[in-house]
């Protein structure tokens, strides 16, 4: 993700693996957000899509890895007003998981401890 890149608005958002649409929603900072179920307690979440959040796949949809479930945008006050795709890998064996069920992560030995906070020394070159 580079700030600034327009490049990247509007391209199409495929799920990481196949599943079924757990969720789709509007949320003020993470604007559209579609989350797919995977099974045995793994989902992926897609944050600030472009259009409305069920306008390509609506809960219980069946979904494969070639499935267009949105495209990348800027919605939600967190997208810095700039499009990119904020995808999550996420565990939970009893229900969808939340914002209060996040835990740290470590990258190259870093720990970086969750919610709310920036890390600006993360950076992907993927796009």
């Amino acid at each position: 993700m580079v700030k600034g890149n327009t490049g990247s608005s509007g391209k199409a958002v495929y799920p990481g693996y196949q599943g079924t649409v757990a969720r789709t929603f509007w949320d003020r900072g993470a604007g559209n957000v579609i989350v797919v179920e995977h099974g045995s307690g793994w989902y992926t979440a897609y944050y600030h899509l472009k259009d409305k959040h069920d306008t390509y796949v609506r809960k219980g949809d069946k979904v494969t890895a070639t499935t267009r479930i949105g495209r990348i945008g800027a919605t939600g006050g967190n997208s810095g007003d700039w499009a990119h795709l904020h995808y999550e890998q996420r565990y939970r064996t009893d229900g969808i998981p939340t914002e209060a069920d996040r835990q740290p992560v470590h990258v190259d030995g870093k720990k970086y401890p969750g919610a709310g906070n920036t890390w600006m020394d993360v950076v992907s070159n993927n796009c």
